[in-house]
């Protein structure tokens, strides 16, 4: 896909305000986090229009990689939301905890984040990562799902709002293999 445009940097500074992706990504960097943006973040990173509250990453499930995560998390200050109470609860974050669960819905300081170990319709990173983008944000390399498996990922899900993405995406896929 090469060079991201201004569609990639819009895509950092999205809904709500509170949101701030490029600095979730960039922790994660810092910590040398192996994973594939997904969902609607990694949609709008391929130029989509699609717009989100959180960021959706398929981590690396290596126990190297998730003590890496986990100490991204600790400074990224996240905490589990809790459906049934409606809240936020504080954890200490490490590699054996992570590997309880298949996903993880995080509030952290700059925004929400999703960590989905095997995303539906996919066998999880390494599945996603054999097809992955590698897109430049400001200097930051990311690796993207490819929109051939985000459409899959969503299709897969059969939630209402995943399946009223779906033409848009379709559309963008279309255009993208025009060019």
């Amino acid at each position: 896909m090469g060079e991201p445009g201004p569609t990639c940097e819009a895509a950092m500074n999205l809904e709500p305000p509170l949101l701030a992706a490029k600095v979730i990504l960039e922790t994660l960097a810092r910590h040398r986090v192996r994973y594939v943006v997904i969902g609607a973040l990694g949609a709008a990173l391929h130029g989509s229009p699609l717009r989100t509250s959180d960021v959706d990453i398929c981590p690396d499930p290596r126990p190297d990689n998730l003590t890496n995560l986990s100490r991204a998390l600790e400074e990224l200050g996240a905490k589990e939301w809790d459906p049934h109470k409606g809240e936020a609860v504080a954890r200490e974050w490490d590699a054996g905890m992570l590997r309880r669960d298949d996903m993880w819905i995080l509030v952290t300081n700059h925004g929400d984040l999703d960590l989905v170990f095997e995303p539906a319709g996919t066998k999880g990173y390494r599945d996603l990562a054999k097809e992955a983008v590698e897109l430049d944000i400001d200097g930051l390399r990311v690796d993207v799902a490819s929109l051939d498996d985000i459409i899959r990922s969503k299709e897969a899900t059969g939630r209402p709002r995943d399946r009223e993405q779906l033409p848009t995406l379709r559309r963008l896929q279309e255009t993208l293999r025009e060019e």
